[in-house]
């Protein structure tokens, strides 16, 4: 393994809030499954869209999965790529 100059490198630490909003209803959002099918990705590239915050994460707090909350994205957000294609 080779040597890192320390001093080029620019680190940033990734912070994550999330804030209820009422204003979701359950007929807002789909799961990863179903947006990795609408827009012919894998789970894996939807998820990797969620971390780059190039969709919304949605979590359900009341979760059975707990500390794993279940993840939604937003489905207004997959209409706006699919009409974008």
């Amino acid at each position: 393994m080779t040597k890192v100059q320390v001093d080029a490198m620019q680190l940033a630490r990734k912070t994550t809030t999330y804030v209820d909003d009422p204003t979701i209803q359950p007929t807002d959002i789909m799961t990863i499954s179903q947006a990795a099918k609408a827009l012919s990705l894998t789970q894996t590239g939807i998820i990797s869209a969620l971390n780059r915050g190039s969709l919304t994460e949605i979590i359900d707090r009341n979760a059975r999965t707990r500390p794993h909350f279940r993840r939604f994205v937003l489905l207004s957000e997959v209409k706006q790529i699919l009409e974008s294609r």
